[in-house]
């Protein structure tokens, strides 16, 4: 997302914990509603509720990081960040263009890794927030209303990948139910990139 990754460590006998390090670069793609209702501009002599529909559709940018330790079994707990770039949303709602947004999340990632090359699964659960940029026509109209706001809610990421001695491909898939005041948006994100670790 997700948005983060977990990733592990070798199971190479009864060793002790240590640190564990995950970094990530990817490229995917976010398709999602958008949804906004608001009361109609009385400015412009409007009345009532408005709601408005969109759905966000747009490649991606991935910049998923986690930190933790790995432990016997190759097991790894540990929390992660995550940053997801929207360059090309594409929206419209009224008379308001949404543009370049972005979503961040904060999680608990934990991962199975049992060899220092081969498969590697990754979980996380945790908080995320979302926003766009946007641009606005001022013309005189009730439902010139729209403002998109920040949004926040919980998301969940699963990722898994093949690793060669800590450098590996992977793949993602991160789904989000954000909402604010007068907006939600579900974003539901596709992923692939470069793994790098260290355990």
């Amino acid at each position: 997302m997700a948005a983060c990754a977990g990733t592990l460590l070798s199971a190479s006998g009864a060793h002790a914990s240590r640190v564990w390090a995950l970094a990530e670069f990817g490229t995917g793609y976010v398709v999602g509603p958008y949804h906004f209702e608001g009361e109609a501009n009385p400015v412009f002599g409007g009345s009532g509720l408005l709601e408005f529909d969109a759905t966000v559709q747009s490649p991606t940018i991935g910049l998923p990081g986690a930190l933790g330790y790995s432990m016997p079994a190759g097991l790894a707990l540990g929390v992660g960040a995550d940053l997801v770039i929207i360059p090309l949303p594409d929206v419209v709602l009224a008379e308001t263009d949404l543009s370049v947004g972005y979503v961040t999340a904060f999680s608990a990632v934990a991962g199975f890794h049992p060899s220092e090359s081969g498969l590697s699964l990754r979980f996380g659960v945790g908080f995320a927030q979302s926003a766009f940029a946007y641009g606005k026509n001022d013309i005189s109209s009730p439902d010139n209303i729209v403002e998109p706001e920040v949004v926040t809610g919980p998301i969940g990421s699963l990722g898994v990948g093949w690793l060669w001695s800590g450098v590996g491909v992977g793949g993602r898939i991160s789904y989000a139910r954000l909402s604010g005041d007068q907006s939600s948006f579900d974003p539901l994100i596709l992923s692939v990139g470069l793994l790098l670790e260290t355990w």
